[in-house]
């Protein structure tokens, strides 16, 4: 479906929102702090990646798919680097 207009009114459901790897390609990695994606991931799933964070921060860290409205309610969608990608691009 096409994504709904751009909102107006400044609310939105998620400060922040990122969705993917966080271990390494398909969550295949360690548990831990790696080198894929520079740590940043993990870091961000360590400190924000639990139901509770979420509700407390609004910031939304997902290791699996999360539906397409849900980015468009969203104020900011983090893309951080990934397993090289980042390095190269940015």
């Amino acid at each position: 479906p096409p994504p709904p207009p751009p909102r107006a009114d400044d609310v939105w459901d998620h400060e922040l929102v990122f969705a993917g790897g966080i271990w390494g390609w398909k969550n295949t990695g360690p548990h831990a702090v790696s080198r894929y994606s520079l740590g940043i991931r993990q870091q961000l799933w360590l400190r924000y990646g639990s139901k509770s964070a979420e509700n407390a921060t609004g910031i939304l860290i997902s290791n699996a798919t999360i539906p397409h409205d849900v980015w468009t309610r969203a104020k900011f969608c983090l893309a951080p680097a990934g397993n090289g990608w980042g390095i190269r691009i940015g």
